[in-house]
């Protein structure tokens, strides 16, 4: 298995560069209203961001 690693720098623009892929998970996530979402050591918290960004009523 081949391990790759970004650098903090890289790793802002490395999503975009997949498309959106973050986005495109969140959306395929069976999201409802008023749930509770635990983000626990999941890094920077970008995957959390677009969550949020789906439902106003949503707990992370």
């Amino acid at each position: 298995m081949i391990e790759e690693y970004l650098s903090d720098e890289e790793y802002e623009d490395y999503f975009p560069k997949l498309d959106n892929l973050r986005k495109k998970i969140a959306y395929a996530l069976p999201v409802e209203q008023n749930m509770s979402i635990l983000d626990l050591a999941t890094g920077y918290g970008y995957f959390a961001i677009e969550i949020a960004k789906l439902e106003k009523n949503l707990k992370i």
